[in-house]
């Protein structure tokens, strides 16, 4: 049984845990072109996108802020977008908790667990040729800024974007195919143009922004590094958990367990 006095020792010889700013969804395309593409989130025409996330591909801003999200273009693109400024004249984000992505429905209020938060409204303009080509990946596209950041404590996520679309056609943007890897076990999309009813779409590749500010430690997510985030961290460390890959290489071993003691030691 873990008690924490014994571990006093152990504190002082533990490595550190590394905040990260940003995350991106699905994880093994940060560096890598995805398979597809999908109009959906750039598209010219309204349209509702719904990501639904497993926690294990969040690990890693567990306990901070989202302040923005972030999409990019295809590899397979030739020429950097918008060629003129696009404005939609409202775009609205949505964050809340969520069912597993293999439990996924074709209802958009059916995938929400709890509340769900508007964090972003209003018009968002794109000016020319912020989105980028030339890359494999391309660069991620300009920051979509949340109207006020989202705490993010762990869990599965939603993120829900609704726009009006804008008269400049429509652009493709970087995704990852339903028959890949990971779709409806990690994540999955459903969207929703002018049809009755949502469908099943390729997931667009996004990266959440965090603004950095972080408490490791913290896992329950309430704002103070006591004894209840220790036991929840052994808890999840018998349980293999995600959320236990303290410095989210992948694996869940004793360095997590020496990184996590010594964030806890050192607070916040």
């Amino acid at each position: 049984m873990f008690t924490k006095a014994p571990l006093i020792p152990l504190l002082l010889a533990a490595g550190t845990a590394l905040a990260q700013n940003s995350v991106v969804i699905p994880n093994g395309y940060e560096n890598a072109p995805g398979p597809s593409a999908f109009i959906g989130p750039l598209h010219g025409d309204p349209r509702t996108n719904q990501f639904i996330i497993r926690e294990s591909q969040l690990t890693a801003i567990v306990g901070q802020d989202i302040t923005a999200i972030a999409f990019r273009l295809p590899a397979s693109a030739t020429s950097d977008w918008p060629i003129v400024e696009v404005t939609y004249f409202s775009y609205d984000i949505l964050l809340s908790d969520g069912v597993n992505p293999s439990s996924r429905q074709f209802d958009f209020f059916a995938n929400v667990v709890g509340p769900q938060d508007l964090v972003r409204t209003g018009p968002l303009v794109v000016t020319p040729f912020s989105f980028t080509t030339g890359g494999a990946p391309n660069d991620f596209g300009p920051e979509i800024e949340l109207n006020e950041p989202w705490h993010y404590a762990g869990g599965n996520l939603v993120v829900e974007v609704l726009h009006t679309g804008h008269d400049q056609g429509f652009r493709n943007n970087d995704a990852v195919g339903t028959s890949e890897p990971g779709y409806l076990t990690e994540f999955a999309n459903i969207w929703q143009g002018t049809g009755p009813s949502p469908v099943q779409g390729n997931f667009s590749i996004i990266k959440l922004i965090t603004d950095g500010a972080t408490c490791p430690p913290d896992l329950n997510g309430d704002g103070v590094v006591d004894a209840d985030d220790f036991f929840l961290f052994l808890q999840l460390f018998a349980d293999g958990d995600p959320r236990a890959d303290f410095n989210n290489d992948g694996v869940i071993d004793a360095d997590d367990f020496f990184a996590f003691l010594n964030a806890f030691a050192a607070g916040c």
